[in-house]
């Protein structure tokens, strides 16, 4: 019998992106990202009219991308008007030309649910300085504060975990 192959520990920065990949899609992850920043990006007028459905882009690449967006029919005509300015504003969230075309499908823009605020989590002080230390490479603050903020949620489930055995 073969002795377990133990992997090197990663640090949590260059493992995040993986996660996110394996647990929805990359995809699904590109959607996610955008609903969550939405309003950000198109604005808020443009947010309580029209929400983003759907983010496609051709086999194999990650430019050209469409993003279909729920608008509301009242406002449809103006927001087609404005599908420049959204690529572009598009295209400034992702960093590079992602997306080519905007799809406008009529219909009511489904409300996004309110977030249920996370319990608290509870982290030894072992913890807390290994997580400080994972991130101390990090420059960006507002990525930074997001893998901190998951960092907690993760280490809070492993004592949940172990608090339940």
């Amino acid at each position: 019998m073969r002795a377990p192959r133990i992997r090197a520990a990663r640090r949590l920065d260059q493992l995040i992106g993986q996660v996110a990949r394996r647990a929805v899609g990359k995809k699904a992850a590109a959607l996610g990202g955008l609903a969550a920043h939405w309003p950000e990006i198109a604005g808020r007028d443009l947010a309580l009219t029209a929400v983003p459905e759907r983010i496609s882009f051709p086999r194999g690449a990650r430019e050209g991308g469409t993003v279909t967006l729920r608008v509301d029919p009242a406002h449809a005509l103006a927001v087609s008007y404005d599908t420049a300015r959204i690529i572009d504003r598009l295209n400034t969230h992702f960093g590079y030309p992602a997306i080519a075309k905007i799809k406008l499908v009529q219909g009511r823009p489904r409300p996004s649910a309110p977030r249920a605020s996370p319990a608290p989590t509870v982290m030894s002080d072992s913890d807390r300085a290994e997580l400080a230390q994972a991130l101390e490479s990090v420059t960006d603050p507002e990525i930074k504060a997001r893998l901190e903020s998951l960092g907690r949620s993760l280490y809070g489930r492993s004592a949940r975990a172990k608090r339940d055995w």
